[in-house]
């Protein structure tokens, strides 16, 4: 083979490469949008400091995750809007269950139905922490939830700033990702 086949193939497979690994990075950066598409429900909260939201995205055989989330802080009171689409084994945690309530001297849980949604609150009264979680949508192949987190404040404060987000914007935007 002459000196310019080897360098015409040698450029040949070095485009191929580049060409592989340009699509790759276009594939991948379409994508890791996803995540940013549920950014414009983790709302700015009047009279909390909002930080940037943030999210992730997994995609592997049987399992598959997309999260955004987004704190905020005011006064020593801290919460987190957490949005979060998955297959069954991402969200196989959550349960179906309505209207239970528990309640001892450490630890207050409510499951309720709100506005056609079914939420999980749970309240450690020692620490004044906790969690709500929504169910937006489930299916044979996942769901969706909204889950919050906070502390510094009862659970009925939490449910109260919960609220602010659009719960069925959510529902919509999640169903099909």
């Amino acid at each position: 083979m002459s000196l310019s086949r080897k360098a015409f193939f040698k450029c040949a497979l070095l485009l191929i490469i580049l060409f592989s690994v340009i699509s790759y990075a276009l594939y991948v950066s379409a994508e890791s949008t996803k995540y940013e598409k549920l950014y414009k429900f983790l709302v700015e909260l009047k009279g909390w400091k909002c930080e940037d939201p943030e999210g992730m995205q997994m995609d592997m055989p049987e399992l598959k995750m997309i999260q955004a989330m987004r704190e905020y802080n005011r006064e020593g009171k801290k919460f987190q809007a957490l949005l979060i689409v998955g297959s069954t084994s991402a969200v196989a945690g959550y349960i179906q269950r309505t209207d239970m309530n528990y309640e001892d001297e450490k630890t207050k849980v409510t499951v309720k139905e709100v506005d056609g949604f079914n939420t999980y609150i749970f309240l450690d009264k020692e620490s004044d922490s906790g969690s709500i979680s929504i169910i937006l949508n489930t299916d044979d192949k996942g769901g969706s939830f909204f889950v919050v987190s906070f502390e510094g404040m009862n659970d009925g404060e939490a449910f109260n700033i919960a609220k602010k987000f659009d719960w069925k914007g959510m529902k919509k935007e999640t169903k099909d990702l």
